[in-house]
């Protein structure tokens, strides 16, 4: 499996948030060109949802190492520990849990194909702030950026929560 290969499956949990799927992510507000181009298959310089369905399809395939049909946290965590950028502090959007409580409509804990897809493709459909079907760098950025920052919120918001 070549590291391009990954990170097309990674780019897409960046968006899935995009998450699991997502390649090197960057920490600033930047997309990372490499994932940006993983995705942008046809390089036009923006992703059709074709190409999120197409990367998030060809993601879950090579990320369910039993071939069950589901996405466990098991798995999850290992395709990101495959890339290797996931376990710097800060360094990713979305945790495991969050994945999977975004995304796992049926409360399995494991994402089936149609959940994962569908959940990437309602992540590209909030990133794509202007409803053109298409996500150029900067609504990717922003996306991601967003995202970030919900996560930051709900960290803070977590131990409040709990003594309620």
């Amino acid at each position: 499996m070549t590291k391009r290969t990954l990170m097309i499956g990674l780019a897409v949990a960046a968006m899935s948030v995009f998450v699991v799927t997502g390649a090197r992510l960057a920490r600033s507000s930047a997309v990372d060109d490499d994932a940006f181009a993983a995705l942008d298959t046809n390089r036009d310089g923006y992703i059709s949802r074709d190409e999120m369905t197409a990367a998030a399809e060809a993601g879950f395939a090579r990320n369910d190492a039993n071939g069950d049909g589901q996405l466990t946290a098991d798995e999850l965590s290992a395709a990101r520990e495959r890339v290797g950028v996931f376990g710097q502090s800060g360094g990713e959007i979305m945790s495991i849990s969050e994945q999977l409580k975004r995304m796992d409509t049926n409360g399995d804990r494991s994402l089936s194909r149609d959940e994962y897809v569908s959940g990437s493709l309602k992540l590209f459909d909030e990133m794509d702030t202007n409803h053109d079907g298409l996500l150029s760098r900067e609504e990717l950025a922003a996306g991601q950026v967003k995202l970030r920052n919900e996560r930051v919120q709900d960290d803070k918001m977590a131990p409040k929560l709990k003594t309620k």
